[in-house]
């Protein structure tokens, strides 16, 4: 994910996503990475997966940047990526929930999903 080149960074975090728990870890430790596209993307991939345990992480990253200015667009698409993964997970009673790749990090379903992860960026 710290490839400079768009593509392989979504294409690397919708793969770390698909992995599941075994890729949290890694995923977290991105979330203080100086680069707020991998930010970004680390905080998607995790609110992905749907684990209540990167709550922590994710909230450290909104609660640290409060007032992000405006001429950090990028690092607010990052903090907003986080708060939605927070969102998400405080409001599933299960801790976990229902995302692409379902409470195993594969697809829980034969369905297609709703939304990519490329859309989720």
């Amino acid at each position: 994910m710290k490839d400079h080149n768009a593509a392989v960074q979504i294409a690397s975090a919708g793969a770390l996503a698909g992995i599941g728990e075994a890729a949290c870890a890694g995923l977290e430790e991105l979330i203080s990475f100086y680069d707020a596209s991998t930010v970004k993307l680390a905080a998607v991939a995790l609110g992905e997966i749907g684990l209540a345990r990167s709550l922590p992480v994710l909230l450290e990253l909104v609660a640290g940047n409060p007032d992000v200015p405006g001429e950090y667009p990028d690092l607010f698409d990052a903090v907003c990526a986080a708060a939605d993964s927070v969102a998400k997970l405080l409001s599933s009673p299960s801790g976990r929930f229902p995302g692409r790749f379902g409470a195993a990090g594969r697809s829980a379903s034969r369905d297609p999903p709703a939304r990519p992860f490329a859309q989720n960026v």
